[in-house]
Parts: structure tokens; C-alpha cells; sequence
């Protein structure tokens, strides 16, 4: 395959994927639930916010191309230390679904699901208890 028709492809992959990343958004926006006991989740600025166990995490989107096509996107849950961010787990969307491994063998739930926050957090929490921000000694 040439240059041009595989870069017209990825061009189509990405916009397929945005307008993927769009529609999560606005299932997040719309939860009628953002908010369980430890944890909450909401949009701001076109990216993932979330609260778990007290703790103020971000999550940007970005496209992942595999064997040299863009096929998904990962969301990086990070926290702020300092003037850098600390990522502590990743969420990767695939045609409408959220997968915890970027081979999407292990399935989370519908990017749509109502009941996202309560389906997220216990990944959340337990990147977190395992993260160096809850370590003993640490300065987080």
C-alpha cells in the first residue's frame, strides 16, 4: 500500500476514533450517577476528571496505532506531584467499549454504561493503593 492511501486511512481512523472520544464525553457529561462513595468522574475541557479515594486524577485521550494503523484510544489517569503528572493506570476505547489492556482481552463495560463510575473506580483504587502516593515514607 503507498504512502498517500495509508495516510488517508490513519486520517479516517483518527477521525472515527474523535468522534468516539466525543460521544464518551458526552455519556460521561450526562451520568445521572457521577458520583459513588470514593470516587467521582466528570468531563472538563474535553478530558477525564476523576476523584478517587481523595485523590484528584486527569485522563487526556490519545489514538494508539498498532501494526502501523491507528485502531484505539488510551486515556492516562495521572495525578499531579509537583510539576509533573504521575499516570497510574490507562483505560483503552475501542468501538464503544472500555477494555483495561490495550489487546482488549479484558473487558470493563460499555463506554455508554450508567454506571461508569462504579465500574471504574475499583481500577482507579487499586492503581492508587498500589501507587507510591499511598507508600509508606513517600512523599506522594
Amino acid at each position: 500500500m503507498d504512502l498517500e492511501r495509508r495516510f488517508q486511512i490513519a486520517a479516517l481512523a483518527l477521525k472515527k476514533l474523535e468522534d468516539e472520544h466525543s460521544s464518551f464525553m458526552r455519556s460521561v457529561s450526562d451520568l445521572k450517577q457521577a458520583e459513588i462513595p470514593g470516587a467521582e468522574l466528570r468531563v472538563n475541557d474535553n478530558e477525564l476528571q476523576a476523584t478517587c479515594l481523595g485523590v484528584m486524577l486527569t485522563a487526556k485521550h490519545r489514538p494508539i496505532a498498532r501494526n502501523g494503523e491507528i485502531e484505539l484510544l488510551e486515556y492516562q489517569f495521572a495525578y499531579r506531584q509537583g510539576e509533573k503528572l504521575v499516570t497510574i493506570w490507562r483505560v483503552f476505547l475501542s468501538d464503544g467499549h472500555l477494555y483495561e489492556d490495550v489487546d482488549l482481552k479484558n473487558f470493563i463495560c460499555q463506554s455508554s454504561n450508567g454506571y461508569l463510575p462504579s465500574r471504574l473506580a475499583p481500577y482507579l483504587g487499586a492503581a492508587l493503593l498500589q501507587s507510591a502516593l499511598f507508600a509508606p515514607g513517600s512523599d506522594g
